[in-house]
């Protein structure tokens, strides 16, 4: 009995720990004991031996990252462009009477020009590009007037998430005709809705200013080519809709 009450005494946890390292050593294991905690160093990781899984989420922040040392190829790609007026796409809108038709202009000319798109890369910068046309439709008054219509000036709606968080005026050279010459202004919405003047300009909304450069409005063109714009993040798009 006392013989058993002193091996029971020599049993403690580190004794067993290093019985059961030095066992799982001479049998092939990988086990190593180590004393004292935060004792894991980079020499004792073997090279290439750890995992994605073995990384806590969120662990590897910008302090870890030496400057410069992230490529563009560890960057996720661009993303594709959302083409306006294709299914799951933004409308290319109507003057809200259906009297003012904005349309692509992509196979309007010999010249192969983009169809009116956007898409944000991966540094939140949103891009548009394309070439439009506009003309008279059947609804309303019958007439595009956008020089007067503050609604016929709209050509269609950005989605949350493209959206600066304040409005931008943008200078485009003028669209594809013979007779074009000179600049248009574009005017990209903000991330909430503003009256101004008794109007209501909705968030998001592209809108051109005035007639393309003195073009009849029935066959007038416009250009988004060259417009970029930083997207308004979550937390400016709360702020700014609190205003």
């Amino acid at each position: 009995m006392r013989m058993i009450a002193r091996l029971r005494a020599q049993l403690t946890y580190a004794n067993v720990a290093a019985t059961l390292a030095v066992f799982l050593a001479l049998a092939g294991g990988s086990a190593y004991a180590l004393e004292g905690r935060n004792t894991v160093d980079s020499g004792d990781i073997i090279n290439g031996e750890v995992r994605k899984n073995d990384l806590r989420t969120g662990a590897v922040t910008t302090a870890k990252i030496r400057d410069r040392h992230v490529r563009a190829r560890d960057l996720a790609p661009a993303e594709a462009f959302h083409v306006v007026g294709q299914p799951g796409e933004p409308a290319l809108l109507n003057g809200g009477q259906g009297d003012c038709l904005w349309q692509s202009r992509a196979t309007a000319t010999p010249l192969p020009l983009n169809a009116p798109s956007f898409y944000k890369d991966p540094y939140g910068v949103v891009h548009l590009i394309g070439a439009l046309t506009v003309v008279n439709g059947p609804g309303g008054d019958g007439v595009c007037d956008v020089e007067g219509e503050t609604d016929d000036e709209h050509i269609f709606v950005l989605p949350p998430g493209y959206r600066p968080a304040r409005a931008e005026f943008q200078v485009v050279p003028g669209g594809p005709s013979d007779s074009i010459d000179g600049e248009d202004t574009v005017l990209i919405g903000p991330a909430r809705d503003v009256v101004a003047g008794g109007e209501t300009l909705p968030a998001g909304t592209v809108s051109v200013s005035g007639d393309p450069n003195g073009i009849e409005s029935t066959s007038g063109s416009y250009v988004l080519d060259g417009i970029t714009f930083r997207a308004a993040t979550p937390v400016e798009t709360e702020r700014e809709q609190e205003r």
